[in-house]
């Protein structure tokens, strides 16, 4: 019985240890969460169509022999995480198959909601770097507004304007996030908040994945996008689809419309910076009695579709706005202070789409 007490202390540090080194290494399931993506595991499993087993997964790789072991450490973890799964193979053989999940079914490249590209930008090398730098960063005062600014000289947005390479992967990255959201809210006839609406501008919507699906829902609303000048000039006559595009500044003016829609926009900013954005929407609308609102898309800390999942997901994303840029996640409460102080009398929070909230906003 001594001997139990005396073990049990130290049985204790080393499952802490333990615990530890998974903080220290997280980033491997990250940077193997990447790779998979690199490969293309996810179009090879799915185009396979049934499970497949480490020697044709490596075949269909083209990934050299000698590799093929070091594959079946990379498909261990990733099954261990979630990203895929594995059974073992019928007749007997000693190899597993592999397929995928509802998780991995998502980074298959011919499908609408696929979200490689958002995630290759989380993992980009120019969103990395600046985490090595989040503690000089506490301690440097105002001398950097984030450490983004601290690792690269300048914000992200002004990162996009000066490196057209990492402009491309932001948009990329974006118009696959929002076709995920268009997807749900398709299903969910989340549009139907605009009937009756005679326009809507999508406020930084990037290349007009979300305006454009608007447009096609309800032909009958006029549908513009504004953003900055240098995302705007990528969009030629083609690829408008009936949207209207629209450069401009969202700290200056928004085009006068029924509706203003802000999906993903707001966590970017500063609290000054969101006031003087909701400020700009309160003028661009009617009231509510004329039908005006503000839609807004973005995460209600502690409020999501799932709590036993997303509430971590949320937490997560908060650190990383503070990393890339002024912004944050907030709470209702934060978000109602915010309303307020830019003169908006009533709101609405529709916890709908996973991580994130619709909230409907009127003067």
């Amino acid at each position: 019985m001594e001997l139990t007490k005396e073990k049990q202390p130290a049985m204790d540090q080393l499952q802490d240890k333990a615990q530890l080194w998974n903080h220290a290494l997280g980033f491997i399931r990250s940077m193997s969460f990447k790779c998979a993506i690199e490969l293309g595991i996810s179009d090879v499993l799915h185009n396979h169509g049934k499970p497949i087993t480490l020697s044709e997964l490596a075949t269909f790789l083209s990934i050299p022999p000698s590799k093929t072991p070091a594959l079946g450490s990379l498909m261990r973890l990733l099954v261990h995480s979630g990203v895929f799964a594995s059974h073992p193979q019928q007749g007997g053989g000693e190899e597993e198959g592999y397929f995928l999940t509802p998780t991995s079914e998502l980074l298959v490249k011919e499908e609408k909601a696929c979200v490689s590209p958002f995630a290759l930008l989380i993992l980009n090398w120019t969103m990395l770097v600046p985490g090595h730098q989040l503690g000089e960063w506490f301690m440097a005062g105002a001398a950097a507004e984030t450490p983004f600014d601290m690792a690269h000289g300048k914000g992200i947005f002004g990162e996009t304007n000066v490196r057209a390479d990492f402009n491309e992967l932001f948009n990329e990255a974006m118009a696959s996030d929002a076709r995920l959201v268009t997807e749900v809210a398709l299903l969910q006839r989340q549009w139907e908040m605009l009937r009756g609406v005679r326009s809507v501008v999508d406020v930084g919507g990037g290349t007009g994945t979300v305006a454009k699906s608007i447009a096609k829902a309800l032909p009958e609303v006029r549908c513009m996008v504004l953003d900055l000048p240098h995302v705007v000039a990528t969009m030629d006559e083609e690829q408008r689809e009936g949207v209207e595009f629209i450069g401009g500044d969202m700290f200056e003016h928004i085009p006068p419309a029924d509706a203003v829609l802000l999906k993903w926009i707001l966590h970017d900013w500063s609290d000054e910076h969101c006031i003087k954005i909701l400020k700009h929407c309160k003028e661009a609308i009617p009231t509510k009695k004329d039908g005006g609102k503000v839609i807004i898309i973005d995460m209600v800390v502690g409020v999501t579709t799932d709590i036993s999942i997303s509430v971590e997901s949320q937490l997560i994303f908060d650190m990383e706005m503070m990393i890339l840029t002024p912004g944050k996640e907030r709470s209702e409460i934060e978000w109602k202070r915010l309303f307020h102080a830019a003169g908006f009398s009533d709101y609405k929070i529709t916890p709908s789409m996973g991580l994130r909230s619709v909230i409907e906003l009127y003067n």
